[in-house]
This record gives C-alpha cells, structure tokens and sequence, in this order.
C-alpha cells in the first residue's frame, strides 16, 4: 500500500514538474499566455515568465530562458557562453472554472437531427464535435470541444489542460485580429470574411482559405472546390471549417493597450520592437528596442546580432535562439493618409520600399528601401547587392541571402493624371515604359520592357540588344542567358477615333492591316497574322513573305533556320462596301462563293470545293486543285511537286439572282426526283434518287450505277472499258431517297 502511495506521490510530483515547465496553465488555475512557463511565488501563487521553458528564479520575481542560470548579483541570466539581462514576471489570469461535459458516442439512426461532418448523428440537444477520433455527441447545443478527445464544454468557455475543466470566456485570452477591433478566442485564428470584415476559424494557425468563407487545419490546403483540407504530407482529405463571425472589441478595452507606433496606421504592444516583414509591412517582436533579423521573419534581443545559419542570437559570450515576430495591429488615434512611393501616374508602393516592374509590365513593389530589381520580373534585392538567378539568392554581402519576393501595388489617391499609353495602331497602345508587338492572332500584346525584341514565336520577348533563342526559351546577347518574358495583353487607346484600317479579302470580309488574306477549308477566308504572308497548302498555316511552308515537318523553310509555322485567324466583315457577294452558280437554285467549284454530293445535290477550277473527287466528298487527279486509297491529291491533302467540300448557298423554278426528273404523277438524277423504284415500290444523270438503276433496289455500266452482284458497277468500282460505298452505298413533290 506504501509502495502505490509513493507512486502516486511521484507521479503528482512529475505533472507538477511538466506544468511548471512548458503548460500555459498553472496549476492553481491561473494561465499565462502561449510560450509562457508559470512560475511558483511567495505565497503558493503563481505568475508568468515570457519565456517558453524558463528558468524561474529564486526572488519570486524575475526569470530567465531555457539553458540559462539566474545570477541575483548581476541580475541577469547566464550560462558558460552568454549573459543576458532577467527579465520579470507578470501575474496569471485568474479564470473561473467549472466541470466539463463527458461526450457520448455518435449513432447512425436516421431519427436524429443533428448529422455531423462524417455523417454519424446526434441528438438534436447536443452538439457534433470532433473526438479523439471520429466525432462525438456533447450534452449542450454549441459546445467545444476538449484535447483528450472525451470531454466538451459549453459555448464561450475553454477545456483546462486536463480537460476536466471550462474556463469561462470573459476570462479566457483572445486572438487580436488585424483591424484591431475584431478578436477571436485562444487557440483560434483570424481569417478575413468575403464582406471585408473578421471571423474566427476554430483551430489554431489555421489556413485561411481563398473564398473567405472556410479553413483548413495547419499543413493542409484549401480545395475550395472540392471542399476539402488536404494535407500537405500524406494528401488525407479532411473535411473544411466554417467561420463564426469575430467579436467587437469595446472602445474602453481598446485604451487599455499602451502601444508603439511603427507607422501612421500599425503598431505594437508597449515594451515591443516594430520589424519590417517580408510583404513590406510591419511585425512585432516582443522584445523592447530588439533586432530586426534580415530574413525579416525574427528578431534578437538588444545587443546581439541575427545568425541565420543557426536560428540563434549571438554576442561575444555565447548564443540563444532567436525569436519570431507576430503581426501589428491598427493604429485608431490617428487618421493620416499612408505615404506612398510612386511608381506612374496611377499606382505607387508603401514607404520603404521600392517600385519593380512585373511580368505583366504593370508594378508591383519590392519590400526593401531602394531595392535592386531582378530579371526575373518576380523577385529583388537589398539595395548594393545582385541577383543571382540561377542560386536564387542576393549576392554581394559578407554572404548570400535569399532573395525578396515582390507585392502587388497600390492606387495613387494624390494624383488624377491619365496613364501614359505607347500607340501599337490607331485603336490599341500598351503602357508606358513597354513595347507593342504582334501576336499569332494578327492583334497586339504588350511585351514589359522598353524597346523589346518581339521573338518569332508571337508569345515571348527579350530586352533590347539580345536576341530571342527559341530552342532555350531565353535572351542571348549579354553577360549570361535569362529567361525570355511572355507578353500581356494591349489595352484600348482612347485618345484616338480612327477607324481600324483593313486589308481586303473580297467585297464583304477583309483582314486586319498589316496581315494577309488566306483561303480556308471551307471556301470561306481567314486572316495570316504576317504582312505578304505565304498561304499553306493545308488551309489552315501560312509562313512569312520569302520562306516556304513544310507540310511534312510544320515549318516555314528559306530564312536561316527554321521557325514555327503560324496558324490564322478568322477574318471580319467590312464595314466599307455594301457590295453584293458573288456567286458561282451550280444550277437555277444554289451557288458556291466565288473562287470556288460546284461538285456533286451522294444526295445529288450541290457542294463547294474552297478552290477555284477545282477537280471533283470521285468519293462525292473531296476535291483537288486544278491539274490534279484524286487519289482516294491514299486520299490525298496527286500531280505536282508533292502529294497534298484533298480538300473537303462545304455546302452550298441559296441563288438571290434568279428566281426560276427547280427543274424536276418526273417519276410519276406525283413524284421526282432533283435535275440531273435518275428515278429508280425502291424495295417498297416507291421512288427513290440515283444522284446520276440517266443512271442503271440495279436490281437489288438499292444502288444504282453510271450511265454505260452495269450492275454486279458483288456490289459493283462494271463500264465497258472494264473499270472496276470495287468499292461502291462511295457511289453506290448512298442508298436511294424517295422525292415527294
């Protein structure tokens, strides 16, 4: 029995020993704040050393960091290799607490109203919450839930450590949010709402997702479409949290917090350093008149230097780790105007940093005072060093540091004055300080850098004096490759009324200038994005004046080297005839667009061939230029330098030129068939349209053959000159339509 008291005994001592260590509850009910260790006192009381894991001195007063020895002679904290000053306590809160709630199981009976996230059900008195590892039913209608997984408590209370215990809220720490206004309880995270206000996601360090509506736990990611967290590690999906809309703090706790202003609209808490962050704003490290590190994320005490390697604080005595800041929050004395570096007539960047170009060839702003910007359009560099592309890195310092990723600009209240524009023609310009350049489409794209190169791809452009490698995808021409730069759109000119000039096809299209007109497939024209441009054979690329196009291998061939081969774009009507279209007619009904040839289709009506005198494919579907013959086992067109694709035909169009009636085959009183067909019976003993003149209707009543022939029982029409149409899918297999008049 002595043996189990003493381990009893020994066992208290242990917890007594962890709490006193690293838990931010104390054991006589008090709390300090997160990364805080409490401290026993004179009197069985307990108080709060900033300090996570400190050391508590003997004076009940004052308490040192983690590694470290409290020296009374000096006041101060030490240890074989530093010696830094104590720092002194502050009291616990003192909350009021009442018992937890056990939890109950979840059921899957269909009665219960409440349904939780994984589908399990409650009560509809209790509340789902997340248990140790599924969900479980708490006996209150908005509860929490406790860290063991078993207990709960009700809305506006904390779980104590062991979770035997609810901390009532108005005596529970808060999560200040950025507006300075807005709070969250403990342990849970600030996360902006779509309507631009604050709400509290119930986790801590969550991630605030992209809608503005949910979150995800820490380490996950938001698929915002799926409406799921995944992890970043394991890629578990977990379902997403919704936000409660955060507390309003009153005008009377605002005057409470003494603070130290870093700008005219952030501070930090009395007794902290402001810090510049790496978005170009400012953080707070609790440590008075500390040091700012330059990976502008911690600080160090005053009196020390940031070793980055290490994570640490150094003096000539020895190391302690370093600290991370937090945010600031806004400032409500004050009403000035934010001061703003101007970067054009429209956009600038906070003061203390430094304008950049982008990609985009707008702004974005760099979050160090007169930064270096780098080539990659992304990121920049302490003022006096380069940018090391390859390493990723600022060089020219003691040593390398990491680069700065920029941040998006902000409007110039202080100026009205219109953006400056660089005219591409008389209807589109780009902005100031870019280069105009043509895209595949024939229509402009501004390329982000001041008289660029416009490379041969129409997508990409490099800085002036180098020249556009295709293969490698980067400028050559300076001291070392860089990537080239993809272009943006144009932006409309409004500073001109011209009418937009126009290269025209015919009497009712036409091309935009400085591009070519070029037959498509379909008869009809399409516009080459080139001045003078060579038409591919193919109907649908074209290549520049004085080069050739490769079918075979895509490119236009004769310049230097070869380049990619450039795919038209669709013409636009012109505004500056009204002249009639004119029509090649086919017979007294339709016609096909001029400049091309009326064919025969299986149904014996009319089709266009998109080329002029053009040869009509025995298949009822293809054509070929002038001069050539179809070949249809490889269905290509045969007859000059090179095989060539057969062309599609497209459909006719209806004749406004005549008004004569649509002569007629009859077959009987009632019935016939179009001009130029032949009236054949069907298996039904209706009528039915061979799409041949005076054709040899066969006696299967389906299929029929030219003129002069005769039908086979193998499906084939056999001519005197002994000509074999084997396949007579092509002719033959377009079974008769009966024609009712």
């Amino acid at each position: 029995m002595k043996m189990k008291s003493w381990a009893v005994i020994c066992w208290t001592l242990l917890v007594l020993v962890l709490v006193l260590v690293g838990a931010d509850e104390c054991p006589d009910g008090g709390r300090c704040k997160e990364g805080q260790t409490c401290c026993r006192g004179s009197a069985d009381s307990f108080s709060c050393c900033p300090f996570h894991q400190a050391e508590c001195c003997e004076d009940h007063v004052h308490c040192c960091p983690a590694d470290t020895t409290c020296d009374s002679s000096t006041s101060s904290c030490v240890n074989s290799s530093v010696s830094v000053p104590w720092a002194e306590r502050t009291s616990a809160d003192r909350p009021s607490t009442s018992k937890s709630f056990r939890m109950i199981r979840t059921s899957t009976d269909e009665d219960s109203e409440n349904t939780c996230p994984d589908l399990s059900r409650c009560p509809a008195e209790f509340s789902c919450l997340k248990a140790s590892t599924k969900f479980g039913c708490c006996p209150v209608a908005k509860g929490v839930s406790c860290a063991d997984g078993k207990h709960c408590c009700p809305e506006g209370h904390r779980c104590s450590i062991d979770s035997r215990s609810c901390i009532k809220k108005e005596f529970e720490m808060t999560v200040l949010c950025n507006d300075g206004v807005s709070e969250c309880p403990n342990d849970m995270t600030c996360c902006e709402t779509p309507d631009g206000k604050w709400g509290c996601c119930p986790l801590p360090k969550a991630v605030c997702c992209d809608d503005k509506k949910h979150c995800c736990p820490e380490g996950t990611t938001c698929d915002t479409e799926n409406m799921k967290c995944i992890s970043s590690s394991t890629q578990k999906e977990f379902p997403m949290w919704s936000k409660f809309p955060a507390r309003q703090r009153a005008d009377w706790e605002n005057q409470k917090v003494k603070e130290v202003a870093c700008n005219e609209t952030a501070a930090c808490p009395d007794g902290s350093t402001c810090c510049k962050n790496k978005h170009g704003d400012w953080s707070c490290c609790h440590l008075k008149d500390a040091i700012c590190c330059k990976d502008l994320e911690h600080c160090c005490p005053k009196g020390t230097r940031c070793n980055k390697a290490k994570g640490t604080c150094d003096d000539r005595s020895g190391s302690v780790p370093w600290t991370e800041k937090v945010s600031t929050v806004r400032r409500k004395n004050v009403q000035m105007e934010v001061k703003v570096v101007p970067c054009d007539d429209k956009v600038g960047c906070p003061d203390g940093t430094t304008c950049c170009k982008t990609q985009q060839g707008s702004w974005a702003c760099c979050p160090l005072p007169e930064a270096v910007c780098c080539q990659d359009f992304i990121h920049c560099c302490p003022k006096g060093q380069t940018c090391n592309l390859a390493a990723q890195t600022c060089d020219g310092g003691q040593q390398s540091v990491p680069w700065v990723k920029k941040i998006s600009s902000i409007p110039r209240k202080d100026v009205q004055t219109e953006v400056k524009v660089v005219p591409c023609d008389d209807k589109v310009g780009c902005p100031d300080g870019t280069t105009c350049c043509k895209t595949k489409e024939g229509s402009w794209a501004c390329c982000p850098l001041p008289e660029a190169v416009c490379c041969q791809d129409f997508i990409h452009c490099c800085p002036k004096g180098q020249t556009c490698n295709l293969a490698a995808q980067t400028c050559e021409g300076g001291q070392q490759s860089v990537p080239w730069v993809k272009k943006i759109s144009s932006i409309p000119r409004k500073d001109v009324q011209m009418e937009v000039k126009v290269v025209p096809c015919d009497d009712k299209v036409g091309c935009p200038d400085g591009t070519t007109c070029c037959k498509t497939k379909e008869g009809s024209w399409a516009c080459c994005p080139l001045p003078e441009a060579v038409c591919c054979q193919d109907f649908i690329h074209c290549c520049p004046k004085g080069q050739t196009c490769n079918l075979a291998a895509q490119t236009c061939e004769g310049g230097q080297q070869s380049v990619p081969w450039v795919k038209k774009i669709s013409s636009i009507p012109r505004k500056d005839v009204q002249m009639e279209v004119k029509v090649v007619p086919c017979d007294d009904k339709v016609g096909c667009p001029d400049g091309t040839t009326c064919c025969k289709t299986k149904e014996g009506s009319w089709a266009c061939c998109p080329l002029p005198e053009a040869v009509c494919c025995q298949d009822f579907i293809h054509c070929c230029p002038k001069g050539q013959t179809c070949n249809l086992a490889a269905q290509t067109c045969d007859g000059g330098q090179q095989s060539v694709p057969w062309v599609k035909k497209i459909s006719s169009i209806p004749r406004k030129d005549v008004q004569t009636e649509v002569k007629v085959v009859p077959c009987d009183d009632k019935v016939g068939c179009p001009d130029g067909t032949t009236c054949c019976k069907t298996q039904q003993g209706s009528w039915g349209c061979c799409p041949l003149p005076q054709a040899v209707c066969c006696s299967d009543r389906i299929h029929c053959c030219p003129h002069g022939s005769s039908c086979t029982g193998q499906g084939s029409c056999i001519r005197n000159s002994k000509l074999n149409w084997s396949n007579w899918n092509w002719v033959l297999g377009n079974k008769k339509k009966t024609q009712i008049l």
